[in-house]
């Protein structure tokens, strides 16, 4: 099961096409977008994935003009109704349940903005720690001079206190002392903010996580796709 998250930049707007190409190059079974809006743009991306065989459709529903969340598959899945109790916003969270697996889509606010969400996501981890679950999205989040050269990360604790339940990093996990970005600021700093946790009945079933950054240098949007794949079953 090969899976695409990636933040598209506030919808994609006249990038869509691209965004679009890029997804079918990518060739994932399960398509994760981050910063999806709807409108005219998201039927558009939408209308593009149905057909190149991502039937299986489902949006966090952001209000107008707010960023949220797309995940599109090949494979049938049920999204569960959307929680009124998500810190800055129901559209932050999508919760889909395939055969065998939980995927929980995020969409972190940034800065101090992301605590209380994260203190929230956290419970919500742990309430599906004992099940294959799958946590995958933008985190806006991580850990000084590991994900960033510097120390400038708001709340980077909160992934330690997400290990500490045992769900394992997949990018980490299969590249332990390596320094990728997947976002760069107009400095020229690098950071890491897109991530796949996996719980520990589903860690062992990891088997490639990679970033792709042809998408990001061809400024299709201004974040590298990741790419996870882990065994069906």
């Amino acid at each position: 099961m090969r899976l695409l998250a990636w933040n598209i930049r506030h919808g994609g707007g006249r990038r869509v096409e691209a965004i679009c190409q890029a997804i079918l190059r990518q060739d994932a079974d399960v398509v994760v977008l981050t910063e999806f809006r709807e409108g005219r743009s998201g039927e558009r991306i939408r209308a593009a994935l149905g057909s190149g065989g991502w039937s299986a459709q489902a949006s966090s529903q952001p209000p107008s003009r707010t960023n949220g969340i797309l995940v599109a598959s090949r494979m049938p899945f049920a999204a569960l109704p959307a929680r009124r109790d998500v810190p800055c916003g129901a559209w932050r969270w999508l919760e889909c349940v395939f055969s065998g697996l939980t995927l929980v889509a995020a969409y972190f606010p940034l800065n101090r903005a992301k605590l209380p969400y994260w203190d929230w996501f956290l419970r919500e981890a742990e309430a599906r720690a004992s099940r294959p679950c799958v946590l995958i999205g933008d985190f806006n989040t991580g850990k000084h001079f590991i994900d960033e050269v510097g120390a400038t990360f708001v709340g980077p604790e909160y992934l330690g206190r997400l290990e500490e339940l045992a769900y394992a990093d997949a990018w980490r996990r299969l590249h332990p002392e390596a320094r990728e970005y997947t976002w760069f600021s107009h400095r020229g700093n690098g950071f890491r903010l897109d991530y796949a946790f996996l719980s520990p009945a589903l860690a062992p079933r990891l088997r490639r996580a990679c970033h792709s950054q042809q998408e990001r240098e061809e400024r299709v949007s201004d974040q590298a796709a990741l790419l996870v794949e882990i065994d069906r079953h």
